[in-house]
């Protein structure tokens, strides 16, 4: 699963204005809402080779990685963005795309996503065992 869509997004339609890359700006992608490094960097597979080795030999992280609950299309600039960071609440960090309200601080490496957004990670981050604000 290379996590990407293979169709142009309209992020203009929303509002959406880019941050720093117009190239993943422009394509739909699958968002980990639990990363999958959180899913996986404790698993040995990940020890002696990260997520490509996981992806090869390990069938439980690759369920894990392909749980459509934990999956959530997005703007690909915003999925880079994102990267493994905690969710938090960063009031005073000015929105960074436009029209769309989510906010990443990337010192204190934290992400508020968009009020819109499904309670998609809001659900998952209850799930026994999940620990997004790690």
């Amino acid at each position: 699963m290379d996590g990407e869509i293979r169709r142009p997004a309209r992020p203009e339609v929303c509002g959406y204005e880019v941050r720093t890359d117009s190239n993943r700006a422009q394509r739909i992608e699958w968002e980990h809402i639990v990363p999958a490094w959180v899913l996986g960097h404790q698993r040995q597979c990940w020890q002696k080779g990260g997520r490509e080795n996981c992806k090869t030999s390990d069938p439980v992280f690759r369920v894990m990685e392909a749980d459509m609950h934990n999956l959530s299309p997005t703007i690909g600039e915003v999925n880079a963005d994102l990267s493994n960071y905690s969710y938090g609440m960063l009031p005073s960090t000015p929105h960074q795309y436009g029209a769309c309200p989510t906010r990443t601080d990337f010192k204190q490496r934290v992400t508020e996503p968009r009020d819109g957004t499904p309670s998609g990670w809001r659900r998952v981050a209850r799930l026994p065992g999940v620990d997004r604000g790690q």
